[in-house]
């Protein structure tokens, strides 16, 4: 996932002029890595329905759950700086110069909850 994320940032920034103008390279690997902190969530949401659902109903299930948190943080609308969702947006290092902490925060909190409760299944269950 987290190769996925460079290769994206990576060639979109180098397709758009536009982009690379207003940042500098430093800029683009606080993108980076706040794409790939930001993104661990939603891995771990998968990870964790992966102990107990099957393979395809593990990717709609993470889909689902995904687009329903999605869907409350825009209606709870947070500030940018804490929406784990807008780091490619309007909290973009690209475009603050900075990287969104808050955010960040959020999601390896998340990430860590959802993988200690994935761990917690495993553990009890018999294969």
């Amino acid at each position: 996932m987290a190769g996925i994320d460079v290769i994206v940032i990576v060639a979109a920034w180098s397709l758009f002029p536009l982009v690379r103008a207003n940042s500098s390279s430093f800029d683009l690997l606080q993108c980076i890595l706040s794409a790939i902190v930001c993104t661990a969530c939603f891995f771990f949401v998968s990870v964790l329905l992966a102990t107990f659902l099957g393979e395809s109903w593990q990717l709609f299930g993470s889909l689902f759950v995904i687009a329903v948190l999605w869907q409350v943080t825009e209606r709870l609308a947070l500030p940018p700086s804490v929406n784990v969702f807008r780091f490619g947006g309007d909290a973009s290092p690209l475009i603050t110069h900075m990287l969104p902490w808050p955010a960040m925060a959020v999601s390896f909190i998340a990430s860590a909850i959802l993988f200690l409760a994935a761990l917690r299944i495993v553990q009890t269950r018999e294969y």
